[in-house]
This record gives structure tokens, sequence and C-alpha cells, in this order.
């Protein structure tokens, strides 16, 4: 096996035009994006705008209003308007959302972001915290006071933290993670070299493979351990250029960088020994194909502009469930930013699942290739 392993490593390196699209390219798009963006790291997060309206009198307006003082000139940029006018500041996109003050707070949001969703998080808190009061203060009202003085470190607390997580929030970031996306997926162009160098009638290699005494199991394995130590090392390096020479930070969990890099690679060369080993289609036909997939899960996942990533897990939710680039850039954006380890693991699990299964299919694939002669 070793044996085996050894030429196979020889013999990828030396694929010039597989080496270049899986390493030499995201380096280069990298260098560019970049260029583009300037720096990718930022020390402060912009207030974000938002709007209250107060429609009728109500308990709520001063607690609220509390609230949200703690909150103004740091994390939020409130402004009190009327009705009239916050709708139509709220159109011209000159706020991101309406505080409605009533009998029940409510929130407006125009597009889908990163601010609405921090706008209906402080929501969402501010009413848990408030019903957690009600309830104390009916049922064990001597404890109120110790709770009040615990929201309140809470309250500032948040106010001087400009970061949800690890780092601090950057939308320009998106474009970085859906790049090292890209970047694993693009393992395919030395995974497929994988079934086309084993199955005889894709290329001599493969003719000479099936007339071997190993077994066809042994063969695909040592090949894919090959090719995935290849591609980890190729991403290990696009991580270190991104991170020594651009500067990018990816906080302090390196284990788990790591782990998302090991399974992101995964499966990038999972699809390409999938593509290979279905179909008698030629080498550039199956070459095609994981360009497209490649490319179009990349698209999804907000290489090109974050507004198409948005849009799609707005009208087809589920798209983000299964696109393993939005996967693999959405499960950085968890560690980095929000640091949420749960959701991390979710994704870490779907893309191992993932690749498990495009290996089994593969490895079926193959097996059943008979030849009346070699």
């Amino acid at each position: 096996m070793l044996h085996l392993m050894k030429y196979r490593f020889l013999q990828l390196i030396r694929n010039k035009t597989s080496m270049f699209w899986s390493l030499c390219f995201p380096l280069i798009l990298g260098t560019f994006f970049y260029i583009a963006f300037g720096s990718i790291n930022t020390d402060t997060m912009e207030a974000i705008p938002v709007a209250v309206v107060e429609t009728t009198e109500s308990e709520n307006n001063d607690y609220f209003q509390s609230f949200l003082d703690q909150l103004d000139n740091d994390t939020l940029k409130v402004s009190h308007l009327s009705e009239e006018d916050a709708r139509k500041a709220l159109a011209d996109e000159d706020v991101d959302g309406i505080y409605w003050i009533s009998e029940e707070l409510t929130l407006t949001v125009g597009k889908s972001s990163i601010n609405s969703s921090i706008l209906e998080s402080l929501l969402s808190s501010y009413l848990q915290q408030s019903s957690m009061i009600t309830d104390i203060a009916t049922e064990h009202p001597e404890r109120l006071p110790a709770l009040l003085s615990s929201m309140n470190e809470s309250f500032k607390s948040h106010t001087k933290q400009v970061s949800l997580g690890a780092t601090t929030l950057d939308n320009d970031k998106n474009f970085f993670f859906a790049l090292i996306a890209m970047a694993c997926l693009y393992g395919c162009f030395l995974g497929i070299n994988n079934p086309l160098t084993t199955q005889a009638n894709q290329s001599p290699v493969g003719a000479r493979k099936s007339m071997g005494a190993k077994p066809k199991l042994l063969v695909i394995i040592s090949d894919m351990l090959v090719v995935e130590a290849i591609h980890f090392i190729n991403i290990c390096v696009l991580l270190l250029y991104l991170r020594f020479v651009l500067q990018m930070n990816f906080g302090t969990h390196f284990g788990y960088i790591l782990l998302i890099c090991l399974l992101g690679s995964l499966i990038g060369v999972c699809l390409g020994i999938l593509v290979g080993s279905i179909g008698r289609m030629s080498e550039g036909g199956k070459i095609g194909i994981m360009l497209t997939v490649s490319m179009v899960c990349s698209a999804f996942a907000g290489v090109f502009t974050d507004q198409i990533k948005v849009s799609m897990e707005s009208v087809v939710p589920w798209i983000a469930k299964v696109n393993p680039a939005t996967l693999i850039a959405d499960s950085f954006y968890y560690l980095t930013v929000y640091d949420d380890i749960n959701r991390l693991h979710q994704n870490l699990l779907i893309l191992a699942g993932f690749s498990i299964v495009m290996v089994v299919c593969s490895f079926f694939a193959v097996r059943r290739e008979r030849y009346e002669s070699l």
C-alpha cells in the first residue's frame, strides 16, 4: 500500500493543471479580494441604524427606552421618528429596522442581513428578560433586586462588546470564507484522477492497475488518502497565506479550524472521485461537470456577492443545508464570529456524512466495471 501511495503522490504533484486549480488559483483570487476590499480586519463594528416609533402610551415605553439607551451610540444608532418618516427611512435603507413600541413590542426589518438579525436578537433577548422579571416579581419578589443587578451588569458588558464571538463583525470576511470553501471544493480536480487511473477504459494507467493483484478497494483507499493529504496541505497553505500575509483573524480555535479544513478538503476530493467514477463520459466532460457544480455551490455560498447567499437562504433555505460550500463557509463564520460550537458541530457532521456517501457510491460504481479485454 505504501508503494502505491508513493507513486500516486509523485503522479499528482506533477499534474500542473490540477495543482494550479487546487492551490495556486485560490491564492491568486484571495489576493485580488484583498486588493478589492482593502484590510479585512476591523477593530469596531458600526452602530446599527434603527428607528423607534411610539404608537401608544404604555409601560413598555420607559422600560424599552432604557434598554435602548444602554445600546445607543455603541451597538445601535437610535432615531425617534413618526410612523410615516420611519417607513420612508426603512424604504430608503437609512435604517435597518423599526421598533414599534405599544402594548406589544414588534420589529419591522427591510432586507435580510446581519444587522436585521442582530435587531431581532436584541428584541428577543429583551422580551425573554422581561418575561423572567415578571415571573420572578410575581412568584419570588425577594429575588428581584439580585436579578436586576445581574441583568444590569450583563447589559453593560454587552454594550462594551463589539463582537458576537471570537472576532469583530466584518461583512467582507464572508467573501474569504466562501473563497476557502471554493478552494476545498476544487479538490475535485485532484480527486477525479483517482477513478480515471483506476478504470481500465479511462487510461493506460487504469488498465495496468486493473490487471494487478491488488484489491480494488485497497487501491481506491490508498489513492484517496494521498489525494486528501495533498489537498489538506493546499488548504492549510491558503489559510497560512490569509492569516500571516493578508492578516486575516481566524480566532484561537485552531483545532476546529483544522477540522473544518480536513472535512472541507475531503468533501472536495470525494466529489471528484464520485464524478470520475460514474458514467462513461470523457475526462473533459467530467471536468466540465465538476467545474459547474463547484462554481454554482461557491456562488450560493457568497463567493461573488453575499446577496446571492442571502436570497437563496430566504427563498429556498434548505439549499444551505445541502450545499457543501455554504456548510464550510458558515462553519468558519460560526467559529470566528458567533462562536457557536453547536451549529459548527452540525455542519461538520453533515460534511462527514456527505463524504462517506460519495465514497461508498464511488466504490460500488467502480466495482461494477467489467471488461471483455484489456
